[in-house]
């Protein structure tokens, strides 16, 4: 505007950079490749020129280049997940059980010919697995079936055998003092502590334990501007023994580490 028109505005201290920034939004790239690979699943293309129009992706040749070798990497997830075989998806299945003196009604998604199938393009998370293990629980309930869990760093397959008695009723009993009180079920922080548990089992010489582990991730959490409830709730404790204790450990141990080693065994 100086330039071309000598039109000058009052009150702008800094003049805007001329160069694009070279980044995706975080949560903005998550939401576009998982529509990539869908695309990818149903043998469709991805228009790099439309996903620029739409501002939702980075311009010019950078941005072309930067497509292109994302692309090879969404096809190699996208062919892990063809090779599981899931067959053609099903209707949702509607769910009203009594377990232990609860009704749970609702619906199970994610459901294929060949099992259940959930994935994340991105590592693993705690509620991932939460989700995933959850679901086989319930779904077994009804029938027999694998539910499989997909991440770019781990590759479960949950069968019908790790589905004891007791165990959606625990987690429904977790639930429902949740409702009343915050506990001591985190489950990033429960993820970490059973990855760590399983290397200690198996002769790693990981020289933390895994409460230690647990308690740096929750550490960490708290500090997340995406963890709002954590930080409200436990900014001011100062020892993480506090909050994870001998409860959080039964949780662990009882409730996931046998299914996540018996997958790792």
């Amino acid at each position: 505007m100086q330039r071309q028109m000598d039109v000058r505005f009052n009150g702008i201290e800094a003049e805007a950079e001329e160069r694009e920034p070279f980044a995706i939004d975080k949560m903005a790239g998550y939401s576009i490749y998982h529509e990539w690979i869908q695309e990818s699943l149903n043998g469709a293309l991805v228009s790099v020129k439309k996903l620029q129009a739409q501002g939702r992706w980075l311009s010019g040749v950078l941005g072309e280049l930067e497509f292109d070798r994302q692309q090879e990497v969404i096809k190699e997830f996208a062919g892990r997940i063809r090779a599981k075989n899931m067959g053609e998806p099903f209707d949702d299945l509607p769910i009203d059980i009594k377990i232990k003196g609860y009704r749970l009604i609702g619906k199970l998604t994610n459901r294929y010919k060949n099992g259940s199938l959930f994935y994340r393009y991105a590592d693993l998370k705690g509620k991932d697995f939460i989700c995933a293990w959850l679901h086989h629980l319930i779904i077994n309930q009804v029938q027999e079936q694998t539910t499989f869990l997909l991440s770019t760093d781990e590759d479960l397959i949950l069968l019908p055998d790790y589905c004891q008695p007791t165990l959606l009723s625990a987690f429904l009993d977790i639930f429902h003092a949740g409702n009343n009180a915050p506990n001591a079920f985190f489950v990033e922080a429960a993820l970490a502590y059973i990855k760590q548990a399983h290397k200690l089992e198996n002769g790693n010489r990981a020289s933390k334990s895994a409460l230690d582990v647990a308690k740096e991730q929750l550490s960490r959490a708290i500090q997340q501007p995406y963890e709002p409830e954590l930080k409200r709730l436990y900014h001011n404790v100062t020892d993480m023994t506090q909050v994870l204790g001998e409860t959080f450990e039964q949780h662990c141990q009882i409730l996931l580490q046998p299914v996540w080693n018996a997958r790792h065994r």
